[in-house]
């Protein structure tokens, strides 16, 4: 019984897409929070880190 996972996109745009974008961005990301400015970020309450 492989009953396909119902999609929580309320987005106008397929999953697909939007799964390619985080594939994209996710290495970029990951370099972010993980320098330096990024950490100090998360330890406090200020804005995003601009890597």
């Amino acid at each position: 019984m492989n009953k396909k996972k119902k999609s929580t996109n309320t987005f106008p745009y397929p999953d697909e897409v939007i799964d390619r974008l985080a594939q994209a961005f996710y290495p970029a990301i990951l370099v972010c929070w993980n320098s330096a400015e990024g950490q100090r970020s998360l330890v406090g309450a200020e804005a995003p880190p601009s890597c």
